[in-house]
């Protein structure tokens, strides 16, 4: 079954690609510029819907209030509410940079040092952090760079330590 995702932006789309294709979908995406657009999401699943996509996930960052974002993400109900049982919801908590640091070894051996992370959906600013981490070893943080990463990620690490990517998995693999 087919899937379409909509996505914040560049570094979102680069990085979920990679995710999707370990999880073992290729999904059809469309990113939006910056915060997701609730009219523009509706307008954007309907063309997925129409090109053969069976269900639509947006996916939006929670920039630490997750119940706020998905509470005005519903909104996008009323706009498309002929496609409410094809358009999930799925809430990154806090962004989606937050899976890219929750495999510890995965990232490590990319940035060439030991990287120990904790719980990656307690850091409020993940894109900020890794962007950190990689000036202290001297390398830029840049958007080619979530995709390497997320090449390297082990999806079992980042299942077990965000809840948000288990959600998003788990609304995948129905498929």
């Amino acid at each position: 079954m087919k899937v379409g995702l909509i996505v914040e932006g560049n570094d979102d789309e680069v990085a979920i690609e990679k995710l999707c294709k370990k999880i073992g979908i290729i999904p059809e995406i469309r990113k939006q510029r910056g915060r997701i657009n609730v009219r523009k999401a509706c307008s954007y699943a309907k063309d997925l819907i129409f090109k053969g996509c069976k269900k639509v996930i947006i996916l939006s960052d929670a920039h630490c209030n997750k119940e706020k974002e998905k509470e005005r993400l519903q909104e996008v109900y009323k706009f498309c509410s002929e496609l409410k049982n094809r358009i999930h919801i799925c809430i990154v908590v806090n962004e989606l940079e937050s899976w890219l640091i929750a495999d510890d070894e995965a990232l490590s051996s990319y940035i060439g040092c030991t990287i120990k992370i904790g719980n990656p959906e307690e850091v409020h600013d993940a894109k900020g952090h890794l962007r950190e981490t990689f000036k202290k070893v001297g390398r830029v943080y840049y958007t080619t760079t979530a995709r390497e990463i997320a090449e390297r990620i082990d999806i079992n690490e980042v299942l077990k330590k965000c809840p948000s990517f288990d959600d998003f998995y788990n609304r995948v693999k129905d498929c």
